[in-house]
């Protein structure tokens, strides 16, 4: 049996995600760009009318996944990884096999269209920039507005304008609109700005991979093996006297945090 330290998850395989994570965010921004630059006319064509995305975060983040996962056309792969000795490595192994050049051919028996592709594409990149951010996915984020946490609402505006559609959020709009709640709609006026570099930049993909940790069971690492992982190893935080200390507190609040969804 493979030995695991981490989780479910060995060194190599921590690194192996945290180039992905690194790989994906970069790819964010070219996604972007390219979207934001095709010609209008075409993009039209592709995306046809009443085009979002803001439905997958009403999602539990399994499903959320799931959609992904069927849309890609990867089911089949994932089924033969779950079926394997080490489920974790098998997939890393068969996403980094994956061919850029070869076309999609519309997900699960066809069923798809490219609007479908753009549109998980799209949630799925804000999903990570939310854990990246918030150390929470956009589906959990909106179960906590559900709960009638506006922090949390503000916090999804953030990452992600179109959640301003989302039959929960919409709803307390409509009920701040109701009482005239002036404060609620300059908090909300303030979230569409994004989120504020200093949450964004700098530690972002550490947040991610102690997500991804404590996710996996990794949840009782003492401060020399933190050091290790991240200082060392994933290279994610700068060698300090204070390093230890610092990792100590991101991995607790990490901990604390609701990973349900």
């Amino acid at each position: 049996m493979i030995e695991k330290p981490y989780g479910k998850y060995t060194l190599d395989q921590l690194k192996q995600i945290t180039d992905l994570v690194h790989q994906t965010k970069n790819l964010t921004s070219t996604f972007e760009k390219v979207m934001q630059e095709t010609d209008p006319q075409k993009l039209k064509t592709i995306l046809g009318e009443n085009f979002s995305w803001f439905d997958c975060y009403e999602l539990p983040f399994n499903l959320h996944i799931g959609l992904v996962v069927v849309i890609l056309g990867f089911q089949d792969d994932l089924r033969l990884a779950a079926q394997s000795d080490d489920p974790q490595q098998h997939f890393l192994d068969f996403f980094n096999s994956l061919d850029p050049d070869i076309d999609w051919q519309g997900g699960y028996k066809g069923m798809f269209e490219k609007r479908d592709l753009v549109g998980v594409a799209i949630s799925i990149f804000r999903t990570m920039k939310s854990i990246m951010v918030y150390q929470k996915s956009l589906s959990t984020l909106i179960e906590e507005v559900r709960l009638g946490n506006d922090k949390a609402l503000f916090n999804a505006v953030r990452i992600d304008r179109t959640m301003m559609a989302c039959p929960s959020i919409m709803h307390r709009i409509s009920i701040a609109e109701l009482k005239g709640d002036n404060k609620f709609f300059l908090h909300l006026k303030s979230a569409l700005k994004g989120p504020s570099r200093k949450h964004w930049v700098g530690l972002d993909e550490l947040r991610y991979m102690m997500q991804s940790l404590v996710e996996t069971g990794a949840d009782r690492l003492s401060d020399e093996n933190l050091e290790v992982l991240f200082v060392e190893q994933l290279k994610l935080y700068p060698r300090s006297l204070s390093a230890r200390k610092n990792l100590r507190k991101h991995y607790t609040y990490s901990k604390k945090i609701n990973h349900r969804k």
